[in-house]
């Protein structure tokens, strides 16, 4: 419950979250919140195509499961290159105390906390309501804040988080 206490929360207060999740976080709980956030955004993408006209060879079945396969088992190496990514970027940047650990939290946790924002894409677009491309976008905006304050969290030395 606390997960999703802190995945609200994270609207309200994006910093004071994204900081306390990011220094307290396990390697083992950072691969939890991107398979999560994965598996929401690969449910939301089903709820799209339930919508969508037929293709005219490719079952949907097939679709579902194209989407599941690359949601569930390639997108997180893409993730994981694109913390690489970021962390050389800080170290690029000057930033010496940043780890990789700590660049791979603010990333996972950004699409975590972003993902509901994936839930009401679906659900409009599971129920036919116009707005489902502005919930996309809102999507994609709050997952682009909430990384830049986890990374700005990152540059901070581990001694002067404030979560407040």
């Amino acid at each position: 419950m606390r997960l999703l206490r802190d995945v609200l929360e994270s609207w309200v207060h994006p910093r004071a979250v994204a900081a306390r999740r990011i220094a307290t976080a396990e390697e083992r709980r950072l691969l939890g919140w991107l398979m999560l956030a994965l598996l929401f955004a690969a449910v939301a993408g089903l709820a799209g195509e339930t919508r969508a006209p037929p293709e005219a060879d490719v079952p949907p079945e097939a679709l579902a499961a194209g989407r599941l396969l690359g949601g569930l088992i390639l997108a997180p190496l893409f993730f994981y290159a694109l913390a690489g990514l970021s962390w050389m970027g800080l170290r690029l940047c000057g930033v010496r105390h940043a780890q990789g650990r700590a660049a791979r939290a603010a990333l996972f946790w950004a699409l975590l906390a972003a993902s509901p924002a994936l839930v009401l894409k679906a659900l409009l677009q599971g129920a036919g309501i116009a707005g489902g491309v502005a919930a996309g976008w809102l999507a994609a905006g709050a997952f682009l804040v909430f990384w830049l304050v986890g990374l700005l969290a990152v540059l901070r030395p581990a001694g002067a988080i404030d979560a407040t």
